[in-house]
């Protein structure tokens, strides 16, 4: 057993620590402001790796150890023994302050057996909500599996000890039959370094960063698109000749991938040249870059349930790394970000005003292009540091509520 002198608080759940993914982001995010809080933090994602359960890794600070869950009928099969990796690794230290699982680790059958576990030893578990799942993708089998996953899900959470919740509306889809504490907390970054902006094409630079769905080749129902991205396409290619010259890159997806699902636009993205460019999946620091040089980022989403109870972490980096988002009022965004200040928000219900509102994003000149991005920075409004009393005073109602049961 590891002797800390700090209470241990574990990490748990389906994010890629060694990937550096958006899950991960997020993990790290209320990590810090649990860190800064006196707690020792330990992370045990799940992504397919050379790391297995016995090593561990130090990334940002913080132990972090792997164990895979494939989530296939195999997966299922092993669902206790993955389990038993989880409680060896919390064997390693002293008894946890508490336990926090991020959505579901492999199958919701192993969130009940982490909640068993917490309950046999008396231990806190909160839930970190990010989302609410779509049955709107997959085989007819498959969508029945995922049907009873969500509601094993569901019963598991409500019997938790606490919910971070990462906008307002998952909070209050739980609310109405959950009694513990609830808090919102969105994605967070730590601080990025100063760096100079500096505008160096006689263009506007248009980024997306991320997987708007799925690509590992399944049928994907429009449904279940995270980010509408053949919409923004659409848009954009209405109001070309009406705007200074652009370029759209998009980096996450290769254009194959994309055509696969959306092969409408097969002719469209094969006449645009240079304007529209997929460049594949990059890692975490090249995204970074990329989000810093360019002059606004795109998270252009649906308004629906799936996506008003999501919050996109690219949206936080983009802010962090001073970039303006064009975006769709989705989530809880405009509770941060202030339209023509740090963001600007399209209608898709008013397509002639939609349009005219990209042209007038568009046509900015470079200074106040400058000016925009300097507002971003200088706000950060998604510095974890500002939340630090908002999770304390969570933590302590979580400790106060236990300790009455």
């Amino acid at each position: 057993m590891q002797k800390t002198l700090e209470p241990v608080v574990f990490y748990v759940g389906n994010f890629k620590p060694f990937l550096m993914d958006a899950q991960c982001q997020l993990v790290l995010g209320n990590s810090m402001i649990l860190r800064d809080m006196g707690y020792k933090v330990v992370l045990i994602g799940n992504e397919s790796s050379e790391k297995s359960e016995k090593d561990v890794s130090v990334i940002e600070g913080f132990d972090c150890y792997n164990v895979e869950f494939n989530k296939s009928l195999k997966g299922l099969a092993e669902s206790y023994l993955k389990h038993c990796e989880l409680c060896e690794i919390f064997s390693r230290y002293e008894k946890p302050a508490m336990i926090i699982n991020y959505g579901t680790y492999g199958f919701a059958i192993q969130l009940w057996l982490l909640w068993k576990w917490c309950k046999k030893n008396r231990i806190p578990l909160i839930s970190n909500q990010v989302d609410l799942s779509s049955l709107a993708h997959g085989t007819f089998i498959e969508r029945v599996i995922k049907h009873f996953d969500v509601l094993i899900k569901k019963r598991v959470t409500l019997r938790s000890n606490g919910i971070i919740g990462v906008t307002e509306y998952i909070c209050d889809y739980y609310k109405k039959d959950f009694h513990a504490p609830t808090t919102v907390i969105p994605p967070l970054k730590k601080k990025i370094e100063e760096y100079e902006i500096n505008k160096t094409e006689d263009l506007v630079t248009i980024v997306y960063v991320g997987v708007p769905f799925p690509i590992d080749g399944r049928k994907v129902d429009e449904e279940a698109y995270k980010d509408r991205i053949d919409k923004f396409i659409d848009l954009l290619l209405r109001v070309k000749d009406r705007v200074r010259d652009f370029k759209f890159n998009l980096y996450g997806l290769t254009q194959e991938q994309y055509l696969r699902v959306v092969d409408r636009h097969s002719e469209i993205i094969k006449n645009c040249g240079d304007r529209i460019k997929f460049f594949g999946r990059i890692d975490y620091a090249e995204s970074l870059e990329v989000m810093k040089k360019a002059d606004f980022s795109v998270v252009y989403r649906d308004v629906n349930e799936m996506n008003q109870a999501g919050f996109s972490s690219k949206l936080v980096e983009s802010i962090a790394c001073g970039t303006p988002v064009i975006m769709t009022d989705t989530g809880d965004y405009t509770k941060y970000l202030k339209d023509g200040e740090n963001c600007f928000v399209l209608d898709p219900t008013d397509p002639q005003k939609e349009q005219d509102r990209l042209v007038e994003i568009l046509n900015m000149d470079d200074e106040a292009i400058m000016s925009i991005k300097n507002n971003c920075r200088e706000q950060d409004v998604f510095n974890y540091e500002r939340y630090i009393d908002r999770m304390s005073g969570f933590v302590n109602e979580v400790n106060n509520y236990y300790t009455r049961r």
